[in-house]
């Protein structure tokens, strides 16, 4: 008795000597996919970015950067050159330059490209606190249309698009001219007119806690946005009228999501893609990490297809899924690019993003069906990328993303302490100890497939 006694406790003792050093081995065996990385102007200044990232026809990619609590910018990469500029501060080109009113301190928008290839986008204000204060002197003023001519080299206001409200996110139909938008926090619909430089509000269309993080246009102008539980509005500029669909989204039962509080988890898409001739619409399904293919042009109101779940691979088929997040996009080979959160180790000590945390990337071949987990993304010195927030893919066929980097302590934004670090604040006082002696910078990340075949 007295030996068996001995040999179970020397069991549980080799049990808590090996398990961190399985958890180690589980660790270095995942798949790593290597990027290249490029890090902003005045880099300690920018907090985050949401959406705001394109790879232009001009061959040059456009950046929203975000500085809470001041002036937003927009940086121009030009991989000819592998330079990096700024185009300036949009609270100062909004004229609100030592104005005692919210900041225009994001460009939170998706930055869209006009027929005649000039590049629109629009600003945000940066804190909740602001969003009441309507009436008061300190009230945000509104977000602002901008539009930048690569061949002059300059920035132009186009004006406040809605009183007191932000723009959280826009698309474009070139064809006709027409810029779409969705403001935060009345959640309007707005149709810029590139021509007229009017401004047509068509009202409010979602509530306030479930705006669409993205818009999706179809081939003939049609406008689509999610709300509620899946649900679909559409707009038609030929009836110049916003309808509510039946058809939604793919659903499932709401799991509670790792690296994000419950009430969070809306089911809506968080970002879209699309075919080549814009007649098919790719959707990402927020809480699950579905990829929906929508044809619109199928019966009255279209198709929906559920084509996979593209969570890394150790969430795929369960109910708790990390939040999707909005850096999604089609490459030239046809192939959807997804950057997500995943865990490297033990999930329930990892916090909202770093310590424990990084970022993955799935990919999805629309041509053959095939789905692949690629690995967790790793940068230059083996730096670690996390919360992937924007991605576009460029006509040679390279991948854009936007992410964090964790850097050594003192080489980036402190993470502790940072008003701008509004998803860290949401962490329980005793996970945020897993940020001792880090630091972040936002980075451009660049990804060439041909490199991994």
């Amino acid at each position: 008795m007295q030996h068996n006694k001995l040999f179970l406790i020397r069991t549980i003792l080799m049990i808590f000597i090996l398990l961190p050093l399985c958890v180690g081995s589980l660790e270095a065996e995942q798949k790593i996919v290597r990027m290249e990385s490029r890090t902003f102007p005045n880099p300690i200044v920018w907090d985050s970015n949401y959406t705001a990232l394109l790879a232009a026809s001009d061959g040059r990619v456009y950046v929203g950067l975000n500085h809470h609590g001041a002036g937003a910018s927009v940086a121009m990469y030009d991989p000819k050159t592998d330079t990096m500029k700024l185009l300036g501060d949009m609270n100062k080109i909004a004229g609100q330059e030592n104005l005692p009113v919210e900041p225009q301190a994001k460009v939170h928008t998706q930055i869209c490209e006009g027929s005649d290839g000039k590049i629109y986008f629009g600003t945000h204000l940066s804190a909740f606190y602001g969003f009441a204060k309507f009436t008061s002197n300190e009230a945000f003023p509104g977000g602002h249309w901008m539009v930048y001519d690569p061949t002059t080299d300059t920035v132009t206001d186009l004006g406040i698009a809605l009183k007191g409200n932000g723009l959280l996110t826009m698309t474009i139909d070139p064809d006709r001219e027409k810029v779409y938008a969705l403001t935060y926090p009345q959640a309007h619909f707005l149709i810029y007119d590139i021509k007229t430089q009017k401004t047509t509000d068509m009202g409010q269309v979602q509530n306030w806690d479930a705006i669409s993080r993205t818009l999706a246009v179809d081939d003939i102008g049609r406008v689509y946005g999610c709300w509620g539980r899946g649900k679909i509005w559409r707009f038609d500029p030929e009836k110049n009228a916003i309808e509510n669909l039946h058809i939604q989204l793919p659903q499932r039962e709401v799991g509670v999501p790792t690296h994000r509080a419950y009430w969070e988890t809306e089911q809506t898409f968080t970002a879209v893609a699309h075919s080549p001739d814009h007649k098919l619409i790719y959707f990402l399904e927020t809480g699950s990490s579905y990829l929906v293919e929508y044809d619109p042009h199928k019966g009255p109101e279209g198709t929906m297809r559920l084509l996979d779940q593209i969570c890394a691979d150790r969430y795929k088929g369960k109910r708790d899924v990390p939040y999707a997040m909005i850096s999604f996009c089609r490459g030239q080979d046809n192939v959807i690019y997804y950057a997500c959160n995943s865990a490297t180790a033990d999930e329930e000590g990892s916090p909202y993003w770093g310590g424990g945390m990084s970022a993955a990337m799935v990919t999805y071949d629309l041509s053959s069906g095939e789905r692949e987990d690629r690995g967790l993304i790793r940068v230059e010195d083996d730096l670690v990328a996390v919360h992937p927030n924007a991605a576009s893919a460029s006509a040679d066929g390279t991948v854009y993303f936007i992410a964090h980097v964790l850097e050594p302590k003192g080489e980036g934004r402190e993470i502790s302490g940072t008003p701008a670090d509004l998803v860290l604040e949401k962490e329980p006082e005793h996970k945020k100890n897993y940020h001792e002696g880090l630091s972040y910078s936002l980075r451009l990340l660049i990804y060439r497939p041909e490199n991994d075949i």
